[in-house]
């Protein structure tokens, strides 16, 4: 049998598939959305008090995100605020906390909650009026005005989808990660290979998305990455294959062997950032994407030995 042939880079650009298109899926997200609308719409109106305030961000995900869209308040400045309530009392500062982590403190009723939830009910009035300038707070405060504009269906339909939009790229991600695994177990049926998935593979130190046919012992890599928006996470994601296939071309050395690393790369936010996908590109050995998974089927009979397939497919 043949070695496969990579797919040139413009051919590979060529056939990228810019959005993810699932109706069903699609359908279950907005539905989830339209039942948070409905709850939300009775809640908000009454965030009135400290405990209202309290309670919402205890009890719900997306209520610290949700009171700084009322308040005005950018997720960058609010965590340029929790920085300065830290080195207030004294933390040893190495890193800025995120939106999730800012949330999670302040649920746990930690030393600045008091201050942050007086903040969205009282502004420039409240106690980090001594701490903050005015200019960050002068149009901060819970009343009647500020709320009513929640409660409006397409603005707050709007502005939950927008605290959404990373869970649903991941979501995406995880869709066509279900792509490649039912290619693979067709294989799986038609040829008796095996696979592992998301499991940690030791020689390369990190967990990898497919290992066939397993991670002890694998001939076949897969990694997956559909991004529909662009950041500087794609470089991470470069760097990252990178480094494992250094890691795969030193262990076929050492090892004798010739396992072959498949990234499969798609979406509008990959074909945006070229520059990190083509150096993806040039350190694997082959590259797919939606439209031509079916090229896996080449590259696992030629480099899976025939003692972990069937007889079918050594004939």
């Amino acid at each position: 049998m043949n070695k496969p042939q990579k797919i040139p880079y413009t051919a590979f650009i060529q056939s990228f598939t810019p959005f993810y298109i699932n109706n069903a899926f699609d359908r279950q997200v907005i539905s989830s959305i339209n039942n948070k609308l409905r709850l939300y719409k009775e809640i908000i109106p009454t965030l009135k008090n400290y405990d209202a305030i309290n309670n919402f961000l205890k009890n719900y995900p997306e209520g610290l995100n949700l009171l700084l869209i009322i308040s005005g308040i950018s997720t960058e400045k609010f965590k340029r605020i929790v920085s300065a309530l830290r080195i207030e009392r004294g933390d040893i500062f190495k890193t800025e906390w995120d939106i999730k982590r800012c949330s999670k403190e302040i649920t746990k009723g930690n030393f600045f909650a008091k201050e942050i939830i007086e903040m969205f009910l009282y502004g420039n009035e409240s106690h980090l009026a001594t701490k903050l300038p005015d200019y960050y707070l002068e149009n901060v405060s819970l009343n009647e005005e500020t709320l009513g504009f929640l409660v409006n269906d397409n603005y707050l339909k709007r502005q939950l989808k927008s605290i959404g939009d990373g869970k649903y790229n991941n979501d995406v991600g995880d869709k066509v990660e279900d792509e490649i695994k039912k290619v693979i177990d067709d294989l799986g049926a038609k040829y008796g290979v095996t696979y592992s998935r998301e499991k940690f593979v030791q020689w390369i130190n990190r967990n990898m998305d497919f290992c066939l046919p397993n991670e002890h012992d694998p001939y076949v890599i897969i990694e997956s990455s559909f991004q529909v928006t662009t950041g500087s996470g794609q470089t991470t994601k470069r760097n990252d294959e990178v480094k494992a296939s250094e890691e795969i071309r030193r262990h076929n050395i050492q090892k004798g062997k010739n396992i072959a690393f498949v990234n499969l790369c798609d979406g509008a936010g990959w074909l945006a950032r070229q520059a990190d996908l083509k150096r993806i590109y040039d350190c694997s050995d082959y590259v797919i994407n939606l439209k031509n998974l079916n090229l896996l089927e080449e590259i696992i009979l030629y480099h899976i030995p025939s003692k972990y397939l069937s007889a079918e497919a050594k004939i």
